[in-house]
This record gives C-alpha cells, structure tokens and sequence, in this order.
C-alpha cells in the first residue's frame, strides 16, 4: 500500500517579520538621531560655569612661604595675606541696586534725557550730555556738573569697584587755542570728571581717563540733535573690584627666586593683574555670546528641520501585507 506525501504548506509571508524588524530599527534610528541633535542647555551651561571658575579662581601655594618678620619670627605667607585681607576688604558695589538709586535720584535729568543709565553682566553705564557739564569748546566743569559728580561720589566713594571716565566729541572742528582737536578736548573732559571725583572723595586708585573724540558716535552729526547726543561723558562702573598684587606677596616670590632681579616692577605687576582681570571678563562675555548663538542654532534647527513622524499604515497587496509611510511619496 502506498504512503501517502505529507502536503508541505509553504508560507508567503515570512519575509514580513524581517521587515518588520528593519523598519524598527529604522524608527529607532531616526529617533537617537534627532534625540542627540537638541542641545542641552543646563549641561553646557553648568560646563560654561565650571570652566569660568577654574580660570578665574586665584593660584593656590600648596607650600606656604615663610617669610621673616621684623621682630625675628617667622610668618607663612597665608597669614600675612590674611591679615593684609582684614585690614583692607574689597567692597563691591551691587551695581544693580546702585541703577535703581540713581534713577529715582536723578528721576528729572534722565526724563529730560540729559542723563542715562543703561546695564549688563559687567558694567553700569552712565551717560551724560556734555551740555550739562561744559561749556562749548571747553573741559572747565560747570557749577552743575560739580553739583552732579558731588553727589555721585557720595554714591561712589565707598566701594572698591573700578570706574573708567570716557569722553566723546561731535565732528565739528574745534577753533581754539587750548585744544588742537577733539582728541584734546574729550580727553581734557575725561581728566576734568576724575579731578571732580578725586576732590569728592573717590579714590585714585579707582579711576582712568579715556577720550574717544568724535569717532564713536551714536547718531547722525548732520542734525544738531545728532550732534548733542554725540557731545557726551560716559562713566563705565565695573561690576568687580581690579585684583592686585600685594607687595608681600611680590616679596615671597623674590624670596623663593634664585635671581629677584627677573621679577617685574609693582606697576608692571598692577598692570598685568588687570591685564588677567580683562582676560577674564572676555572670556566670560565670549562664552556667554557662544551660549547665545548655539539656543539661537538650536531654536532655528528645531523649527526648520523638525522630522515628520513616521506612521506606518498597512496596505494588502496580492503578495502579503505591506507596510509604508504616509509621509513618503
């Protein structure tokens, strides 16, 4: 008797399950894709943080310096920038208090527009039309102006921040004996708001002089409006103290040197402490214009090339069931 065959069933079908396997790992690829593609704002700016405070911080002496005193006794350096630090604290100013004060103080000036104030994560601006403060042609202060900078000074005096005097011009040629150009006269200005302040009180210390001229306007010299906006003094109030250093501190390492004639003088110390001071502040302002401009990328990337989602729907086809995107066509 004959054996009957076994009827094989042959599945169509089967290629389904490997597709369906690509298309999910598809779907995952995309997804991982546009995931690591937005920018994690708290991340880089938690980075931005660390790394300002590394660079910014002061150097630390693992081994202190003794130093000898002048009764005999030895002293570590620590102890002596310790008690420099007591005796003289930096005080910093809180800038953002010190604007609010000024406006309600000088409410009138700043609605007749003869004096501004303006701020950001370093400075407080204060601007001031040279109208107030000088005659024309001239850097002599004017009653009002001694009145204006007393009371500034009342304001100013007290703190430790550091104040940066800039004078500016319009491009009218100057006729006068005393100064040759306008680089003369806002320079003579300048140097004549640091007397006012040194005379109330503000220390030395503190201040520099700048004149600009005429070429950094802020509007048009061709209207006489233009011209009295460009006629101006600007006070630039730093938001943190200048770091210098301490002769004691200058005294150790000449100790610590083979050879105390490499050092550099104390002036030439000052300058390179305000050198690493601006350095600084650069760097901050260069990180957080970086910061800035990738939101900026990162909020145009995900408006622009946002990805569509992906929707698989079935469609019966004589061979099986085949899946596709209605977002393709």
């Amino acid at each position: 008797m004959r054996r009957r065959q076994a009827s094989i069933e042959v599945k169509q079908d089967r290629w389904m399950v490997s597709y369906a396997d690509f298309i999910t790992l598809l779907f995952a690829f995309f997804v991982v894709m546009y995931s690591i593609s937005q920018l994690n704002e708290a991340k880089y700016k938690e980075l931005s943080t660390s790394l300002n405070a590394i660079f910014t911080s002061p150097p630390r002496n693992p081994d202190p310096i003794a130093l000898e005193s002048s009764n005999g006794s030895i002293i570590p350096i620590e102890q002596q920038g310790a008690r420099s630090a007591s005796s003289s604290p930096s005080l910093v100013a809180d800038l953002n208090q010190m604007e609010s004060e000024l406006s309600s103080e000088f409410a009138d000036l700043i609605n007749d527009e003869l004096v501004e104030l303006d701020s950001n994560e370093l400075w407080l601006e204060i601007k001031l039309n040279s109208n107030v403060l000088f005659a024309s042609a001239s850097a002599d202060a004017s009653d009002a102006a001694k009145s204006l900078f007393e009371q500034l000074a009342l304001r100013l005096r007290g703190y430790d921040n550091q104040i940066q005097v800039e004078g500016y011009t319009d491009n009218q040629a100057i006729s006068s004996l005393r100064y040759a150009s306008n680089w003369e006269l806002s320079s003579a200005r300048a140097a004549a708001i640091v007397k006012l302040l040194i005379n109330y009180g503000v220390r030395p210390q503190r201040l520099s002089a700048v004149g600009y001229g005429e070429f950094q306007p802020i509007a048009d010299n061709n209207t006489v409006e233009g011209r009295q906006q460009n006629r101006r003094v600007v006070l630039m109030i730093s938001r943190r103290a200048p770091e210098r250093i301490t002769v004691n501190a200058r005294t150790a390492m000449e100790m610590a040197s083979k050879d105390g004639k490499s050092f550099l003088s104390q002036s030439e110390l000052n300058r390179a402490a305000s050198r690493a001071s601006a350095i600084a502040e650069m760097r901050q302002m260069a990180e957080q214009r970086l910061l800035n401009e990738l939101e900026a990328e990162a909020a145009a990337q995900a408006q622009e090339q946002s990805l569509p989602p992906l929707i698989l729907q079935p469609q019966a086809t004589e061979e099986g069931v085949l899946y596709t995107n209605d977002e393709i066509q």
